[in-house]
């Protein structure tokens, strides 16, 4: 007979593997990025791109959705080449892949960083694939004032009190479900299978953008062992999200509190049984 408290503890250890390997710090991801590029949409923007700066107005044009091309779009076109034509371009790295469904096919969201020596620009190119054939479906060009990865570098200078809190507790709350989980596998209780899992999720969510201080609450939100951190792309700002551990909070304050009744109920036990001897 399978003893049950091993299998707990087996599902128990699965899932803090899992959420460890989550957990991960991204030191490596710049080898693993290049794996959710699509090379194809890559090559075909970064073509687009050194086409628009060499001038060659009427091959990028050829290149455009029928949806952009039209007669302003030559111009715009020019727009856009005036301000990524300079000549002393040190490197062009992409930072963040999205691929969307369009009614049409798919549609790749590609962003790059064009670096020159004293300019940096981010350039944000829509790629769509249809019939097996690709067209640019929309082109952005935003100026920055120094590399991304130095705007969205984690930094703790300059940042509100509040961002520490969600810090320290966005590291706490998981923690704080790990025990109860083993307290949970550990304890006499009934039900035990759903106990772990309404212990595995915390419910709310606050998320903070680490960059800019931003926060924003979602009522309506699980997230498994209560709190997360990503960045999108290879140089995004950092995000850290958290939720209320009520399925913790609920199990250990009925815990301790049968544990409590329990010691009790032992001392009264032995109060009583002392008076008759």
């Amino acid at each position: 007979m399978v003893d049950q408290k091993k299998v707990y503890i087996g599902v128990l250890f699965a899932l803090i593997l899992a959420f460890g390997i989550g957990w991960i710090p991204w030191w490596n991801a710049k080898s693993f990025f290049p794996l959710f590029v699509p090379d194809r949409e890559d090559e075909f923007a970064r073509e687009f791109i050194d086409t628009l700066r060499e001038g060659n107005y009427l091959e990028a044009e050829r290149r455009l959705s029928p949806d952009l091309s039209g007669s302003e779009a030559l111009g715009k076109l020019k727009i856009i080449a005036g301000l990524i034509d300079q000549t002393d371009l040190v490197a062009t790295e992409i930072i963040s892949s999205n691929l969307m469904k369009s009614d049409r096919g798919k549609r790749n969201a590609l962003s790059y960083q064009l670096l020159f020596p004293e300019t940096f620009m981010i350039v944000n190119v829509a790629v769509d694939r249809i019939n097996d054939r690709l067209l640019i479906s929309g082109i952005n060009i935003e100026p920055i004032p120094r590399p991304i990865q130095e705007i969205n570098a984690f930094t703790i200078s300059d940042k509100p009190f509040a961002n520490f809190i969600i810090l320290a507790c966005s590291v706490f709350i998981p923690f704080l479900i790990i025990f109860t989980l083993f307290i949970c596998v550990r304890s006499e209780a009934t039900h035990k299978w759903l106990w772990m899992i309404f212990i595995l999720f915390g419910f709310c969510r606050l998320q903070l953008n680490w960059t800019t201080n931003e926060i924003e609450f979602n009522l309506f939100s699980i997230h498994l062992f209560g709190a997360a951190f990503f960045r999108p792309g290879l140089y995004g700002p950092w995000h850290f999200s958290l939720s209320i551990p009520l399925g913790a909070k609920v199990f250990l304050v009925k815990y301790y509190w049968s544990k409590k009744r329990f010691v009790s109920a032992q001392k009264d036990n032995s109060v009583e049984k002392t008076n008759n001897g």
